[in-house]
């Protein structure tokens, strides 16, 4: 079958069994939108359903569907096989290539509502999120993309944040034994006798020597760490030069201003290569180990003063072993303090760790800032547009499920109690400033995660001001600690309080109760005014008019009236009302392919409604179809 669609208000048409709801369903398969699963008893599982229509109908017979849609003039093709289960896309007058119902649902977006499924919007959150997501899926999807890409830097950043801490604490342990071994070693060269004035001052200035040399070798590393960075410099510069434009066409816009500014930019690139060649080459000729540099006088010397400085150490004969202690201590400084200069210097790399995570920190919270307003504008319009029936409101930190199913699984067997788990989750939940709470609770966990109790006695931990708030005992922190690694802690930062639009329906003016509370007459009104009142994506509903009151009919077709003009309206519909005084502008019109056989249905015409077959078929098929044409003949003249 072929069927091809008006822009603007099209409805489906025919007795049961027909087909009607099945082209829908074929229409929404192939454009991969997805059914929600059923939730519970109370509603319909319109996945399963799906399913069975495919498997059923279409993967017998190896069959596809492709679906043409037109984006600001130019086609999209999207065709699905039911066989192998492949999507394949085609832009304009390209060829057809696979892709991922992902790409196809962010590209060729619908609105669809399956059979009754908009009377059960309400016992379904993220079915209600759906009015807000749908008009901003783009939007929405960006900035999920980029919080998934804040995420992974700042896995990294925290990564280097650690790596900053542990050298931060390892220096401070060399520092201190170096602090210790200088110590023992000045008091031993204290303690010896019989040692002339000469050599006791020359023994004095080892300490000195000892310092002397920490600090040309921190100067001789980072000077080899200068050479290694140029290099890599110089290598991107090479990629810039070769990346120069190609010969440009003729048409091309200010062609001559572009190959000036390009051969302009050649010039700099070159200059600054040729500069950093000259810096690697001084950076060699400094450090190498060359007759007359300042270098090798340098290492001459130091090795002239420990000759000297062992000689005077071995004319103390009287003092053998103390000589050999001060000896073992001097050779364990300099091994340490060459350890302090590597880490000296691998800190002075890392020394803006904490700041940068911090930084990317805060630009994950801005981002989901940004989404959370996005949502609210969303709300805002679609408070307005139910002409203020529906009240959405964003409720920020409004959900710790994941945040609290991840730490019961990652403190599975550490003896804390489920219920603690709650309670340091809803204390973020109903703090008067929730983020606060939020940062300061992962603050805390951070701090006993990198808690080491088997280096620190559980006296010393560390203070827990939120989550002792929340409720948790020192016992209960003594678990965390024990049980909770950096690893687990970044997991747990990484996971969001989830904010959430809430809904409320007018029961009147100036009154509000829970959406679920409101009929289902009530909320299927509503919502289809909704929908009806935003511009957006194709919108296709099987059977609208299954929850509606008689009374609201006429209401809902003036809608669709203004509705049609702003997005493509689709409709499986048994209400003439809406067919007719709708002003469809196509109706497809659904028959059995036997007569009383109600296995199978065909097309068996299309056309607008002032069409004389069309408008038969209406009047006998449809339910007060004759009084919907006389309905219309007497308002309009026609």
């Amino acid at each position: 079958m072929e069927l091809a669609f008006n822009p603007q208000y099209n409805a489906l048409i025919g007795g049961r069994g027909t087909g009607k709801s099945t082209i829908l369903e074929y229409l929404r398969w192939a454009l991969c939108d997805q059914p929600p699963a059923g939730s519970d008893d109370d509603t319909p599982d319109y996945q399963a359903r799906r399913s069975r229509l495919i498997e059923g109908s279409l993967k017998p017979l190896g069959a596809t569907v492709d679906v043409t849609f037109t984006l600001n003039g130019v086609p999209h093709s999207v065709r699905r096989s039911s066989k192998e289960g492949i999507v394949q896309i085609k832009v304009g007058d390209d060829e057809l290539r696979p892709c991922s119902e992902n790409e196809v649902r962010t590209l060729l977006p619908v609105q669809a509502y399956s059979q009754k499924q908009l009377s059960n919007v309400s016992v379904r959150l993220d079915e209600l999120a759906r009015f807000i997501s749908a008009p901003i899926r783009t939007e929405l999807g960006q900035l999920e993309r980029q919080m998934g890409e804040q995420s992974e830097k700042l896995r990294k950043s925290y990564s280097t944040r650690q790596r900053q801490k542990a050298i931060e604490k390892d220096a401070a342990r060399v520092a201190l034994q170096v602090r210790s071994y200088q110590e023992q070693a000045s008091k031993i060269r204290a303690s010896l006798g019989g040692l002339a004035e000469e050599d006791r001052s020359l023994l004095d200035l080892s300490s000195q020597y000892d310092r002397a040399e920490q600090a040309v070798d921190a100067r001789r590393h980072r000077l080899k760490d200068a050479g290694t960075r140029i290099d890599q410099l110089l290598e991107l510069a090479g990629g810039e030069v070769r990346g120069e434009l190609t010969e440009l066409p003729e048409e091309f816009p200010e062609k001559a201003l572009v190959e000036e500014l390009s051969a302009e930019y050649g010039v700099l690139v070159a200059e600054i290569a040729e500069a950093l060649r000259g810096a690697r080459l001084k950076i060699d000729r400094a450090t190498e180990e060359r007759d007359g540099s300042k270098w090798s006088a340098w290492n001459a010397r130091l090795v002239a003063y420990r000759q000297s400085n062992s000689t005077a150490l071995e004319k103390s004969s009287a003092h053998k072993d103390r000589m050999e202690q001060m000896k073992e201590l001097e050779a364990k400084v300099a091994a340490l303090q060459r350890e302090l200069t590597r880490l000296s210097d691998e800190l002075l790399s890392l020394q803006k760790a904490g700041e940068s995570y911090k930084a990317e920190q805060d630009q994950l919270h801005d981002l989901r800032r940004q989404r959370d307003a996005l949502i609210q504008a969303q709300c805002d319009a679609l408070t307005e547009r139910s002409g203020g029936a529906i009240r959405a409101i964003v409720r920020r930190y409004s959900n710790a499920n994941l945040f609290s199913d991840l730490m019961r699984e990652r403190l599975s067997g550490s003896g804390i109690r489920k219920d603690r788990i709650e309670q340091i989750a809803e204390s973020v939940l109903n703090a008067e400033d929730p983020h606060r709470t939020w940062i300061g609770t992962l603050e805390d966990l951070e701090t006993l995660a990198n808690f080491d109790s088997a280096k620190d006695s559980t006296e010393h931990l560390p203070e827990t001001p939120f989550l002792t708030s929340a409720g948790a005992t020192k016992a209960d922190c003594e678990k965390l600690a024990s049980k909770l690694t950096p690893d687990d802690w970044l997991s747990l930062s990484l996971i969001e309080i989830t904010s959430e639009p809430r809904f409320e329906y007018r029961s009147r003016e100036g009154e509000y109760i829970n959406f679920s509370n409101a009929s289902s007459g009530q909320q299927a009104t509503a919502l289809l005014r909704t929908l009806l009142n935003q511009a957006g994506p194709p919108l296709l509903i099987d059977q609208p008019e299954e929850d509606l009151d008689n009374p609201v009919m006429q209401e809902i077709v003036e809608q669709i009236w203004a509705a049609k003009k702003r997005r493509q309206l689709i409709f499986v519909s048994h209400n003439a009302n809406l067919v007719v005084n709708g002003d469809a502008e196509l109706v497809a019109w659904c028959d059995y392919r036997k007569a009383g056989d109600q296995s199978g249905g065909k097309i068996a015409g299309e056309g607008a409604i002032d069409i004389p077959d069309i408008r038969e078929a209406i009047k006998r098929i449809m339910e007060g179809g004759a009084a919907a044409f006389n309905l219309r003949r007497e308002k309009y003249g026609f």
